[in-house]
């Protein structure tokens, strides 16, 4: 389905009702809350970027940055409502050859398998090529209703 980037902004920034559970995409998001507890758990390697597919308001993508540091920490959006100087503004339906870096963890925040099946799975598809030996991959749950492999 196509539309306008005002009703795209106007939906993912306005529209908080839409986003119930998500809290704004802030600190009690459940990417935040993972990024927080659970990744440092895990050997993220030293060489790669750490990528946010799908950055909204860069709450989580500045807790990578405290954390990594900000020379290390990629997100993409449509938009960049916050000026983040780690953001590039993309439709990652366009991520290509030319957009290929070394990730060290990806969390693939694009859209979601009802709703945008494709753009989810060639973002997926983009960044697991892209996926250092040893890098993380997440994703927002297991559910992959789109029955992607």
């Amino acid at each position: 389905m196509k539309q306008n980037m005002e009703d795209l902004y106007d939906f993912w920034f306005n529209n908080h009702k839409e986003h119930i559970g998500e809290d704004n995409y802030g600190e009690k998001y459940y990417g935040y809350e993972i990024f927080k507890n659970i990744l440092s758990l895990y050997d993220v390697p030293d060489d790669g970027y750490l990528v946010i597919m799908g950055s909204h308001n860069c709450v989580s993508l500045e807790l990578l940055a405290n954390i990594y540091g900000r020379d290390r920490c990629i997100g993409f959006d449509l938009f960049n409502p916050t000026n983040n100087d780690m953001v590039r503004i993309l439709d990652c339906n366009k991520l290509g050859d030319e957009h290929n870096m070394p990730i060290a963890f990806c969390h693939n925040d694009l859209g979601s398998f009802p709703t945008t099946p494709q753009l989810k799975i060639h973002g997926q598809k983009w960044a697991a090529k892209n996926i250092v030996p040893g890098g993380i991959m997440l994703s927002r749950n297991n559910l992959n209703s789109a029955k992607f492999k």
